[in-house]
């Protein structure tokens, strides 16, 4: 009867010791946001297409990333506006053209803007809540699907979904949800990281 005792203990300790350092890895999303708080900036292109009361548009957009900094968004398409540049840090948001500086504006009372969605979708990587994540393919590309959860500047609730390919961490695609209402979709065309931060 002691032996028997003795053998339940010793399992439920080395059951105990499997579980502790289960709960010490980190998951498939955790690994790969800690790739996004880490970066010292990144370099990407996307299209961008944005619905908002029954509008549809769409932009090409270049961006310069620094986090906690200064980030550049350069408008290529459409034509009319190619050249634009939107500068984007953490208090402002303004356009400028030939050295002049425009309200960039947005388009809902919670901040989101197309100028500075690939900006706060990379912030929101960062810094958002995580609500969701699994695995699934985007075309033909094996990847981690992840929603993060941010408030908006009038406190509304802002879904970040992105597609990041399983391969390397980078972007395919990604969503912006106001309410749940999906206003923008985002479809990466370059991105690379600069070097990450170093502790």
């Amino acid at each position: 009867m002691v032996k028997r005792i003795c053998f339940a203990a010793m399992t439920v300790l080395v059951m105990l010791s499997a579980c502790g350092e289960a709960s010490q890895q980190e998951s498939p999303a955790e690994d790969a946001l800690e790739q996004y708080r880490n970066m010292a900036g990144a370099e990407l292109a996307a299209r961008v297409s944005c619905t908002w009361n029954g509008e549809a548009r769409e932009y090409l957009l270049d961006c310069t990333y620094v986090p906690e900094g200064e980030s550049k968004v350069e408008v290529q398409e459409p034509e009319e506006l190619a050249g634009l540049t939107a500068v984007v840090d953490g208090e402002t948001l303004g356009l400028r053209y030939e050295g002049d500086c425009l309200d960039a504006g947005t388009i809902s009372d919670e901040g989101i803007s197309p100028a500075a969605c690939l900006p706060r979708l990379l912030d929101a990587l960062r810094t958002g809540w995580l609500l969701e994540e699994n695995e699934e393919k985007w075309g033909e590309t094996d990847c981690l699907r992840l929603t993060v959860d941010t408030t908006g500047a009038e406190g509304g609730k802002i879904l970040w979904t992105v597609w990041l390919s399983r391969e390397n961490g980078v972007p395919i695609h990604g969503e912006i949800a106001l309410e749940e209402e999906i206003i923008f979709q985002l479809e990466f065309t370059e991105f690379s990281f600069c070097d990450t931060l170093t502790k």
